[in-house]
């Protein structure tokens, strides 16, 4: 008999019980975590829970975390069911209603991921962290993108961005703490080691530095 075919859908499921696993760990040091029920919640729907995910959805009424569910946020599969969008609903009413902000550009491209941002104002650009693509780009307000970082910047997942337009340098972190068998990641000023690595786009000036913090790079890039 030949089971192959399966081996994909097991491996997969063998993954999000892992998952699983370290959610419910966490959450007996932090039982009221909201983001750990949170995701615990849409976890379970990728096992096919549903009842055990929407009575962990239904937990976070009126606490007002900002936690509601959408569509392509691991909630597909039960997106059409009538109880999830009730539980959706009443997540929503609980939020504070903002006013809809003008839209400053779009990213064309569904694979960046992006995490972090920082506004250069001499420029009158965005800078955008990748957490899928491990590189930073910047991006006009026609949308128009090009990478700022190069590959041979051996950036890991980058997060935070902060631009210093006054002294013309980005910083950002880029660390690999997603990965599943990285170490854990402490930030302790006594452990900063300061590297010089060229991080500069081929049309800036050369002159960047790499500072380690245990686990963690925190970069800086000249901004011309």
């Amino acid at each position: 008999m030949n089971f192959c075919s399966a081996a994909p859908a097991d491996d997969s499921k063998s993954v999000t019980l892992t998952r699983l696993e370290r959610i419910q760990s966490l959450r007996k040091e932090r039982p009221n975590d909201g983001v750990l029920i949170f995701y615990e919640a849409i976890t379970r729907i990728g096992l096919g829970d549903r009842d055990a995910a929407f009575a962990l959805l239904r937990s976070l009424q009126g606490r007002k975390l900002g936690l509601v569910p959408v569509r392509d946020a691991g909630f597909e599969a039960v997106w059409n069911d009538p109880e999830l969008q009730k539980i959706r609903e009443k997540l929503a009413q609980d939020e504070p209603r903002t006013p809809d902000a003008p839209v400053a550009f779009r990213l064309a491209d569904p694979k960046l991921i992006p995490e972090g941002i920082a506004y250069d104002a001499k420029q009158d650009r965005s800078f955008v962290g990748s957490v899928a693509q491990k590189k930073i780009v910047s991006a006009n307000r026609k949308g128009e993108v090009k990478d700022f970082s190069k590959p041979e910047d051996n950036l890991d997942c980058v997060l935070g961005l902060f631009a210093d337009a006054a002294h013309e340098q980005l910083y950002a972190v880029s660390t690999n703490g997603f990965v599943s068998n990285s170490s854990t990641f402490t930030i302790a000023p006594a452990s900063v080691t300061p590297t010089i690595s060229s991080l500069s786009p081929s049309s800036a000036q050369a002159g960047s530095g790499t500072f380690t913090l245990t686990g963690k790079n925190w970069r800086t890039m000249t901004l011309t």
